[in-house]
């Protein structure tokens, strides 16, 4: 077999020549251990253990036609009908905030989105990974995190994703009866009441007053206009966190980081 002859080979039996690598590797007649890629076939100096592939039949368009029905029918998987979806566009790291608030602002205020963002920042800074405490930016536990991994992969999409997880978060606003998504942003009076002292303490941190009034329905926060009376609407509705008060006099909910959160993200991309 010559030179030229075993660079084609290489090329089309990819398969072959691993397996007589391996075994020349094996009997330590091979000292090279080189990357073969069968689709850009590479010239390299064999040794005499060539002899290794002289049983290799060159009827290479035989084995060529054999395997074709198995591209075929890689083919057809590929092609298969996928579900209708509609994926937005990957989103570079570095454009991920604003990337959130286009998409909120497609169906909400810029005071509620501003409000939304505060308490994703608060949460977990805008990460999205899994963690013991919670999945991605809104921290999902339970049964939400269940219904969030199913559905990522039901459409397609990754779970740990910006694009998801916004998706998510706005099918949990309001509900999605055929996604099986229940409404979780729940206007409840007695679980809002439990936060007045949470928020009070959060009020004499930021130096200004927080808002305790909370309550309104999914269509009303999408229309609020107010970036404080937002983020307390989203903490106490939506994200429900603890509402007890450290020995310092902290909040635990962090009412005050949420807020600050929400109005700095206001002041960078309102226009």
């Amino acid at each position: 077999m010559k030179h030229a002859t075993v660079k084609y080979t290489l090329a089309v039996l990819g398969s072959v020549v691993s397996i007589g690598t391996a075994s020349m590797i094996a009997s330590n007649q091979w000292s090279r251990t080189d990357y073969l890629d069968s689709s850009n076939p590479i010239a390299i100096t064999l040794p005499n253990t060539i002899d290794v592939f002289t049983n290799i039949s060159p009827d290479v368009e035989e084995l060529k036609n054999k395997d074709a029905p198995l591209e075929k029918e890689k083919d057809k998987t590929s092609n298969a009908q996928q579900p209708n979806v509609e994926l937005p566009a990957p989103v570079n790291p570095s454009d991920k905030l604003s990337y959130i608030w286009s998409e909120l602002t497609k169906v909400m205020s810029d005071e509620a989105a501003a409000g939304v963002m505060g308490n994703l920042q608060a949460e977990h800074g805008f990460k999205t990974d899994d963690t013991p405490n919670g999945l991605g930016m809104v921290q999902w536990t339970g049964g939400r995190k269940t219904l969030a991994q199913t559905l990522a992969q039901q459409f397609g999409m990754l779970l740990n994703s910006v694009e998801f997880q916004v998706k998510y978060i706005l099918m949990e606003l309001g509900g999605d009866a055929g996604n099986g998504v229940s409404n979780q942003y729940r206007s409840d009076a007695t679980h809002v009441a439990n936060y007045a002292n949470a928020i009070g303490a959060a009020s004499r941190i930021a130096g200004r007053t927080l808002p305790t009034s909370v309550i309104m329905d999914a269509n009303s926060f999408k229309s609020c206009n107010d970036v404080d009376l937002a983020a307390m609407s989203w903490m106490c509705l939506y994200e429900r966190p603890s509402s007890s008060i450290k020995a310092d006099g902290t909040p635990v909910c962090h009412a005050d980081v949420r807020a600050n959160a929400a109005q700095s993200i206001y002041q960078t991309y309102h226009r």
